[in-house]
């Protein structure tokens, strides 16, 4: 059986997305309560690179501690981007689904040595002038 698929063209799961700038579309977001004595809680943005390109459709997560100063920072500056401005009501990370924005990406290496690919928070931009 032959495919006449260009397997040159195509990254392998364990390749990271090289760095640089990119389009990108939130696809998923997940909330999570570690539930340890800090509480432990934090949003992870799984988003999808819009840019054309043999990175087209590839995923590079954001993680906002909301534990954190920092973290909430992130998050508020996603949401700026995305166009969501939420006050003292609360807010639905939801709301930002199919959201696009621009930011670029940078490699990090992690406590297990091993390299990722991140979003640089400061970078994002909203799509929209």
């Amino acid at each position: 059986m032959l495919f006449n698929d260009d397997m040159s063209q195509v990254a392998a799961a364990d390749e990271l997305v090289p760095e640089g700038a990119y389009h990108f579309r939130i696809s998923k977001v997940t909330a999570k309560e570690d539930g340890g004595s800090n509480g432990g809680r934090s949003l992870m943005f799984i988003n999808n690179i819009q840019t054309e390109g043999p990175s087209f459709g590839r995923a590079v997560p954001l993680n906002c501690d909301m534990d954190d100063t920092r973290g909430r920072g992130n998050l508020k500056t996603l949401y700026k981007a995305c166009g969501y401005n939420p006050g003292p009501e609360g807010h639905d990370p939801e709301h930002v689904l199919d959201s696009e924005f621009y930011a670029t990406v940078k490699h990090n290496q992690g406590k297990d040595s091993n390299k990722y690919a991140n979003i640089i928070p400061w970078t994002i931009k909203s799509v929209v002038g």
